[in-house]
């Protein structure tokens, strides 16, 4: 499958099963297992009607609902998708920024991100119940709430009239406002004081989270909601949460096309590296770059000062995907490769697997899609501690996991695992095997259909 642009999203668990529950000891109302899986092609219900409501299309792709919608209607369902910022071509994607929408969105997320109320409510999701796509639905499918267009009051009154299913993709919803919370514990309580990790730069961003806390708490309060989480890490905060314990959550992993995504033939890796001008037996990471300046989450300044540290004695190539900015100018012997944008999944999984490792040290995740498709490639993974990367990678078996932030830690691992071709290529056949077992596409879109038919009442 092809994408014009794709975008790359955080953590996922490592069970093919849904396990008895998320996480935690709030009670959730966590629906039962996973149910029996049909395979692709056996369903319990013909031609359902499946509205998916996100942000972008082909931006994160893999992740936002728009491949899955693409699935489910190759799978013989009415499935439509409404976005915010429509990229593709595709006749069943709805464009929702049409006529004056744009102006009038864009005024109101400026007076809510200056007043601390950024993603509460907004005027145009009031409006999707009139879409007559929303009215024709069986479901309503919802990712990325994150964003201002849509905002997490509207989903209560949605899903009155729906049955409705909330992809959670961050930690926000378990949360007064931030996205990853890192060490701070006032999520589980009310997020009184000031906000450490604040979402804008308003200064009422710093206190207003306790308000949206207890807002939102009275909001979700028996509201007919049904969580998803893609993985564990995304799940535990959900369970343990007052805001999100209640709510029925189910565990389903984020899918891969482990088709396109697959360990490269030796003849096809040694093209692709004389491709790029890469020996044959030199040494090559890849990761997926930031701008230093800009970066709160993916470990970019952590990653910059253990490359600089390792100081190579040979040349060591980096393949850098996405912004390559802040690292083109890494000291030699570091031969910088910048990609930029690679939506091609076929190719992306050669350049993945042309490299010896790929590093994502991210500080703060919620599923690691980068690290899943390297590892569907063939390349073990070096991630960071503490998200839901070591669910994903599963360590020691399909990569390592480093202290956040211990540069020391993170350019010793690298160097030792660069150095050591068995115990890459053992790390490498298992990281294959993991991604098969947890991240197969198909059985994602089982799950999800699974999932519609059970709230619809036609299970």
């Amino acid at each position: 499958m092809r994408y014009a642009r794709d975008g790359w999203g955080g953590g996922s668990p490592l069970a093919t099963r849904t396990p008895p529950s998320l996480g935690g000891s709030a009670g959730g109302r966590h629906l039962p297992g996973n149910p029996t899986e049909r395979g692709s092609g056996s369903l319990l219900r013909k031609n359902m009607n499946i509205l998916t409501i996100a942000t972008k299309d082909l931006f994160g792709a893999r992740f936002n609902g728009f491949a899955l919608t693409a699935a489910l209607r190759a799978r013989g369902h009415r499935a439509q998708m409404a976005v915010w910022n429509k990229e593709s071509a595709e006749p069943w994607v709805l464009d929702l920024r049409r006529g004056g929408r744009r102006l009038a969105q864009a005024a109101w997320t400026r007076g809510s991100r200056a007043t601390g109320m950024q993603g509460l409510v907004s005027p145009l999701a009031l409006s999707l119940p009139r879409l007559a796509a929303f009215r024709a639905a069986d479901v309503v499918h919802v990712h990325l709430v994150e964003e201002d267009w849509l905002g997490e009051l509207t989903l209560p009154g949605l899903a009155r009239r729906k049955p409705l299913v909330w992809t959670v993709h961050s930690a926000l919803a378990a949360t007064g406002g931030c996205y990853h919370p890192f060490a701070c514990e006032r999520w589980r309580s009310g997020c009184r004081g000031l906000c450490p990790q604040p979402r804008s730069g308003s200064p009422l961003a710093r206190v207003s989270p306790a308000l949206h806390w207890q807002v939102k708490r009275r909001a979700y309060r028996d509201a007919p909601i049904t969580l998803v989480a893609g993985s564990r890490w995304v799940g535990e905060r959900l369970a343990q949460s007052p805001l999100t314990a209640a709510l029925p959550r189910r565990l389903i992993p984020y899918g891969l096309d482990l088709g396109a995504f697959r360990p490269s033939l030796p003849d096809e890796r040694a093209a692709t590296r004389a491709a790029l001008g890469i020996p044959a037996d030199a040494a090559v990471v890849a990761f997926r770059g930031g701008r230093l300046a800009e970066d709160r989450y993916k470990g970019m300044r952590w990653l910059r000062a253990a490359l600089e540290r390792m100081a190579p004695a040979a040349p060591v190539h980096a393949l850098v995907i996405q912004e390559a900015a802040d690292f083109v100018d890494l000291p030699p012997p570091w031969v910088v490769h910048p990609l930029g944008w690679v939506g091609d999944e076929r190719r992306l999984s050669g350049l993945l697997g042309a490299a010896d490792l790929f590093l994502m040290p991210s500080l703060a995740e919620s599923f690691g899609m980068m690290a899943a498709e390297a590892m569907a490639s063939g390349t073990p993974a070096v991630v960071g501690e503490g998200t839901a990367l070591v669910d994903v990678v599963q360590p020691p078996r399909g990569g390592v996991a480093v202290p956040s932030g211990d540069v020391p830690a993170l350019a010793a691992t690298i160097a030792a695992l660069l150095a050591d071709p068995p115990h890459r290529q053992a790390m490498a056949a298992a990281a294959r095997r993991i991604a098969e077992a947890a991240f197969d596409f198909d059985r994602y879109v089982t799950q999800h259909l699974e999932l519609y038919e059970e709230l619809s009442g036609q299970g």
